[in-house]
């Protein structure tokens, strides 16, 4: 209206632009728009876009918190977190904008498979994770903020902390909101997007080759549930392993890949396109086996669309994610892929090699062509830690391609048959991905759990035939089609029945027991370690295995030094760290070690403290929070000196401990750790009897309750050697039977009269 002035007609044209831009938001996030606005990116499902959203929040908070780091600035505050989220809405609204999706029905079977799997991963996470990685740095690589981890810290978890920690930092927020236990829901949640992914995928083609004689066997969510519920993904189940997290990024960087080029959307998905390869390499370096292939062939696609702006954008969009982690790597150990490629680097933090596991992959060049054959027929082969024993279906995925490949040629070939075979070139792609990145993942791990998005898209191709063969209209097809889908079946019973009885990397057994004892803990597992425990450590120094990760969670901020480390990676400096924690230990610092309960355990533990050169000074039991076997006892530790641990078994019959002294007094006093190695098993108390004896007489001298409310106890107890003389010998005896007590390096003195 020409007769508004001022900030009155400002004011009214700032509403009617705000309501413009919110309507025409809202419509679009609905889908109202979706078919016609041709400027916005195509996602295969907003579910997608969310989990984009939440991977670009956690990398904001880890790039204010690097920027914070090297300038000096406290990290991990509301400020910086308050901008992270500012940040995520402007990119996930204004930079990249809400994408446009294809309209899929979730249907009962898409519902009922979503349950199943959420349940799956839930009830498995019931047990804790103990798995090497998860033990060694997954859950020390989740806390927040950067640290020097070569001089405050040295290398808690080894020299995967130096590794791409973006998967690991999206756990956290799970982590503390649910518990250590439920904090694995993560995995849940990227298996329920990929779930989604794979249906809208599958979708195309039902929708393009409908046929209502196989409706119910063809809908996309059952045939998707068959293809994403495999033996390697369901592993991930109740775990903080991050390759899970990876393949969504994936998934929509093949769709973006294989769908029709559009002339006004264009750009932006070269664009998303090269954000989520950044994503999805910064999630894992293993993931440049998918990426070097996917990237080649969009290039391919989009060639005539290339601009020097365009790429420039994607080539920033690509490298940005990486380079928070790059940064880090190189400020703190000159290498800004640590340890990989040192002959280059020379970090001196390393031995100047380059770093290869050569435990997985072809021994040689012959076995190399043949690596797929070696999948199938023997699995147990270099492939992985865990073999898949059931591979009838990676077989029958090759016979699929094959079936595909000859359709797709034949077309080719014949003139009148092109128009034929265009209708299989998304499948073809997807060949040529998967057959490209099978090659560099042969040649660079051969690892199983490093192809994980290969194994997912031979499913997936596999599915793909199944649906053209269901929807061909005629018998035979249909009957191929389903011999050809029936091993799928098999691969998804022998997963969720080997998980479930234990074989996973968690490490867990399947008992009701175990559950049932685990189960209370649930969402009351956010802190693990009590404050009495906390108070006592000054300094962790693991000596028995790579504890990072709960070594890190007990002191917060108590320096964490890695024996093994130190002997391994770094050898060069290794004099110069064991002087400093031998420094710890002479002030008087409470210098603790962590080793897991069982007497087995124990009498290795010791073993090696008297080859080390340790003394155990004290041993308690670290929390109640985590039970089994895999859960640990804290030792704290002095400089031998001279001095041997010793350690003696209480039993109820004739196999006691026992060692002699000489009688000087008739009062002494003993102080030791008295404890019960079988607590974790059986916590039932009883009594360990001291026994005197001088060879002609034998008397009870003194006795130590235990209580059944802890394992071990550093006790001090009186010692009644009257009536005896000589040479003293002193043995421990269980006063129930089935019950051994433990008695470690007892210390006897002569006590003080009053």
């Amino acid at each position: 209206n020409p007769e508004l002035h001022g900030a009155k007609r400002r004011f009214l044209l700032f509403l009617c632009i705000a309501k413009r831009v919110i309507g025409h938001r809202i419509a679009l996030f609905s889908g109202a728009v979706s078919s016609n606005d041709k400027s916005n990116w195509r996602a295969g499902s907003f579910a997608f876009y969310a989990f984009l959203l939440y991977t670009v929040l956690i990398w904001s908070c880890e790039l204010l918190d690097l920027f914070c780091w090297l300038t000096g600035i406290p990290q991990v505050t509301f400020i910086s977190r308050a901008a992270a989220l500012a940040f995520t809405v402007f990119f996930g609204w204004r930079v990249i904008g809400v994408p446009r999706v294809k309209r899929v029905k979730i249907d009962a079977y898409m519902v009922l498979g979503s349950i199943l799997i959420a349940g799956f991963f839930a009830v498995k996470g019931i047990r804790p994770d103990m798995s090497y990685d998860t033990y060694n740095y997954h859950l020390l690589s989740q806390i927040p903020g950067f640290t020097d981890n070569l001089n405050y810290h040295v290398m808690p978890g080894k020299f995967q902390m130096f590794g791409f920690r973006l998967g690991d930092r999206m756990f956290y927020p799970f982590r503390a909101l649910l518990g250590l236990r439920m904090g694995t829901l993560l995995n849940a949640a990227a298996m329920l997007v990929i779930y989604r992914q794979v249906t809208v995928f599958l979708a195309w083609f039902q929708e393009s080759f409908g046929n209502k004689a196989w409706k119910l066997l063809c809908r996309p969510s059952l045939v998707a549930f068959f293809v994403v519920c495999r033996f390697d993904l369901i592993l991930q189940s109740g775990t903080y392993m991050v390759e899970l997290l990876a393949l969504p990024f994936f998934l929509e960087m093949l769709f973006l890949l294989v769908r029709e080029r559009e002339e006004g959307s264009v750009r932006k998905e070269a664009f998303v396109f090269s954000l989520t390869g950044g994503i999805l390499f910064c999630m894992k370096m293993t993931n440049i086996v998918y990426l070097v292939p996917l990237v080649l062939l969009y290039i391919w696609k989009i060639r005539k669309d290339i601009t020097v702006p365009l790429f420039l954008s994607c080539l920033a969009a690509g490298a940005v994610p990486v380079t928070v982690y790059l940064v880090y790597n190189t400020v703190s150990t000159g290498n800004p892929v640590f340890p990989y490629y040192n002959t280059i680097f020379q970090s001196e933090y390393y031995p100047i090699e380059n770093f290869k596991d050569r435990r997985w992959g072809p021994a040689g060049p012959g076995e190399v062509l043949c690596w797929p054959w070696y999948m199938i027929r023997y699995p147990d082969y270099r492939l992985s830690e865990l073999p898949c024993a059931y591979n009838l279906d990676l077989a029958a995925g090759y016979l699929g391609m094959a079936g595909i490949l000859a359709a797709g040629l034949y077309g080719g070939i014949r003139k009148t048959g092109r128009k034929k075979a265009g209708k299989y070139r998304r499948e073809l792609l997807l060949i040529a991905v998967y057959v490209s990145s099978m090659m560099i993942w042969t040649v660079t791990t051969g690892h199983t759990r490093y192809f994980m998005g290969g194994i997912l898209l031979n499913g997936i191709l596999l599915a793909v035939c199944y649906l053209r063969l269901m929807n061909a209209g005629g018998w035979l097809p249909a009957l191929a089609g389903i011999l050809l889908i029936l091993p799928f079946g098999g691969r998804v019973e022998y997963g969720f029945k080997s998980v479930w009885q234990g074989y996973e990397w968690g490490m867990r057994d399947s008992s009701l027991d175990s559950y049932k004892k685990n189960a209370r803990w649930i969402f009351r597992d956010r802190e693990i370690f009590s404050q009495t425990v906390k108070e006592q450590v000054d300094v962790i120094f693991l000596t028995w295995d790579d504890y990072g990760s709960y070594a890190r969670l007990i002191g917060g901020d108590v320096p964490v030094y890695n024996r093994n480390a130190i002997v391994g990676e770094l050898k060069a400096h290794q004099d110069q760290y064991l002087a400093q924690v031998e420094t710890f230990m002479r002030e008087g610092k409470g210098v603790y070690d962590m080793f897991p309960q069982s007497a087995e355990k124990l009498d290795a533990y010791l073993d090696w403290m008297n080859k080390a050169g340790y003394y155990v000074d004290d041993m308690f039991y670290m929390t109640d929070k985590l039970s089994g076997p895999q859960a640990f006892n804290m030792a704290r530790l002095s400089m031998a000196d001279g001095r041997k641990n010793r350690w003696y078994y209480a039993y109820a019959d004739d196999r006691q401990g026992r060692f002699q002294m000489e009688k000087n007094s008739d009062h002494y006093k003993m102080t030791a750790i008295f404890g019960d190695p079988d607590w974790w098993l059986n916590p039932y108390p009883f009594r360990i009897l001291i026994t005197a004896s001088d060879g002609n007489t034998a008397k009870i001298a003194g006795t130590v309750d235990l209580t059944g409310a802890c394992e071990y106890q550093k006790t001090e107890t009186k010692l009644d050697l009257t009536g005896l003389s000589g040479t003293i010998t002193i043995s421990f005896t269980s006063s129930v039977e089935g019950k051994r007590g433990v008695a470690v390096n007892p210390v006897i003195e002569e006590a003080v009269r009053q």
